[in-house]
């Protein structure tokens, strides 16, 4: 049976981060397993966004800290797939528990922060 970890945070996507549409928590979900993550957002029980990132797809994630509330942290997911946003931050209340599941299923963090304003 394949473990999953699940959490509701914030999300942001789009061109580069002053050119993208937001979240605010708790209306993003990120699901993430040895294979994939999985990261949604609903407005009122609509879907209105949702990018599944195969293992394969993902270069490199990297944390993030929020620049005028630094106690809010997330992780930048930089990919290689066409079909995605370049920019993807999921940002997290439970950052340390969220790199740790995310490490446990293989993916490889860099934790040196890159900051970034909401």
């Amino acid at each position: 049976m394949r473990s999953t970890y699940f959490e509701r945070g914030g999300l942001r996507w789009g061109e580069i981060h002053w050119n993208s549409s937001g979240a605010a928590w708790p209306l993003a979900k990120l699901y993430a397993n040895s294979e994939s993550i999985h990261l949604s957002y609903t407005f009122f029980g609509f879907l209105e966004e949702e990018f599944i990132f195969e293992k394969n797809e993902i270069l490199r994630i990297k944390g993030a800290r929020n620049i005028p509330l630094p106690f809010i942290k997330g992780i930048i997911i930089e990919h290689n797939s066409k079909d995605k946003p370049s920019f993807v931050l999921f940002w997290s209340f439970s950052y340390s528990r969220l790199i740790t599941r995310l490490k446990s299923f293989g993916f490889e963090i860099d934790e040196s922060e890159r900051k970034w304003m909401m």
